[in-house]
């Protein structure tokens, strides 16, 4: 299972009333990440030393051969000098190499750490996406005093001219009918046309869809936790969209 589906799984659960955050989940994720790029490191050093070694057994075979055949074609003495020589030339090549494969050692986890610290970065900044989505569900089940404010700051942004509806979840219906009450009073007599509010159970606690003949607001929290995903990692996030998808259908993470 990917990083993301794994936090899909840890934070898509449909929220019935108030769901205590579990620590030990964010712990786990957290974890996992690190893991995942210490054992990324451990296979490029491990493929590295080995082929330092085969390089290095290889300089060695070479060397003695050398110094075999020239013994036998000039002489036990000559030949032995020539040992020597080729002895000190296989030290000096297995040298050579081992420093070689050092170097690309170190070019190879020079050449990964960026990646790494962005595989990192992008689970880091998920798993935070997650705590702060499941943070939000668990205060905006707790009650609806949230309803005002989100309304007053829709209202707000869309304006009040041309017919409006708020699609709004069922539990949050009744403090939404308590403000749309006290706006539609304050307006008498202005230009302002009604809003109407219509209950519907696709729309997540705690967040409303506003919609206008030229174009609909959603004030949905995963919505919003989605647009700052994508601030902050560059792409759409799967998580906040996933969460949206499964409280749409009524189906469990």
């Amino acid at each position: 299972m990917s990083s993301v589906a794994t936090h899909r799984a840890a934070v898509e659960q449909e929220v019935q009333g108030p769901v205590p955050l579990n620590l030990r989940d964010v712990e786990q994720l957290a974890g996992e990440a690190v893991e995942r790029a210490r054992a990324k490191a451990r296979e490029i050093l491990t493929e590295a030393v080995a082929r330092a070694k085969e390089m290095e057994q290889v300089a060695t075979a070479r060397g003695e051969k050398a110094g075999y055949d020239a013994g036998f074609a000039k002489g036990h003495e000559a030949g032995k000098v020539e040992a020597q020589a080729a002895e000190t030339r296989r030290i000096q090549d297995a040298t050579a190499t081992l420093s070689e494969a050092l170097l690309e050692v170190l070019r190879g986890v020079e050449a990964h750490r960026n990646e790494l610290l962005a595989e990192a970065r992008q689970d880091l900044l998920l798993l935070a996406i997650a705590m702060a989505e499941r943070i939000c569900r668990v205060k905006l089940a707790a009650g609806d005093e949230h309803v005002r404010p989100l309304l007053e700051e829709v209202i707000e942004h869309v304006g009040t001219s041309g017919r409006m509806v708020l699609r709004i979840h069922p539990l949050d219906a009744d403090a939404a009918r308590a403000f749309l009450g006290t706006l539609h009073a304050a307006m008498a007599g202005d230009d302002a046309s009604p809003v109407t509010l219509v209950p519907d159970e696709s729309v997540t606690r705690g967040g409303c869809v506003a919609e206008r003949v030229n174009g609909k607001v959603d004030a949905q929290v995963e919505t919003q936790i989605q647009r700052i995903a994508a601030e902050l990692i560059g792409v759409e996030c799967p998580l906040a969209a996933g969460s949206a998808a499964a409280e749409a259908t009524g189906g469990n993470p």
